[in-house]
């Protein structure tokens, strides 16, 4: 088995995640209502961070995809009015 190989194709794979990781948006804005919503919705009174990380990438992404469609369908109104 070839390990350089493999090692080369980790460090590839680690040099994309942290360019990507580097473009990303401050993370943490939401923790402490997330915690607060979650803990609301039944969960523990202190989640875990991994938790509290991942409802706060869905909620983000949500409301990304919901900005781009209702842009998306106010661009198309403004163009069938005019």
């Amino acid at each position: 088995m070839n390990t350089s190989a493999g090692a080369s194709s980790k460090q590839k794979a680690g040099a994309s995640q942290s360019s990507e990781t580097s473009s990303k948006r401050k993370r943490g804005v939401f923790q402490k209502e997330l915690q607060h919503m979650m803990y609301g919705f039944g969960d523990d009174p202190n989640p875990l961070p991994e938790s509290v990380a991942l409802m706060e990438d869905i909620v983000v992404e949500y409301i990304k995809h919901k900005i781009m469609v209702q842009s998306r369908e106010s661009y198309q109104l403004r163009t069938f009015f005019t």
